[in-house]
């Protein structure tokens, strides 16, 4: 007798399954990788566990991916 084991999604356990884009092995915010294991914006997350770093145009300001071309910001809004 076998029985037949399904893929959970599971944020947070450092797999990359169904709609999650990133998996850091954590559910925390501004890492790169938000609570819903997607991509947060200004960075890119490779490997499994993912690894998320600034983005082309990003650099980290107070532990956070910032745009360097930005001319006027406003909280975590940009505007030229």
């Amino acid at each position: 007798h076998s029985t037949i084991s399904e893929c959970v999604n599971i944020c947070g356990d450092g797999l990359i399954v169904y709609n999650e884009t990133c998996d850091d092995q954590n559910t925390n915010q501004l890492d790169g990788c938000d609570s819903n294991c997607r991509i947060e914006a200004g960075y890119v997350c490779d490997q499994i566990p993912s690894n998320c770093t600034c983005d082309f145009n990003y650099e980290l300001i107070d532990h956070i991916c910032v745009n360097t071309e930005c001319k006027k910001r406003i909280g975590n809004m940009c505007y030229s």
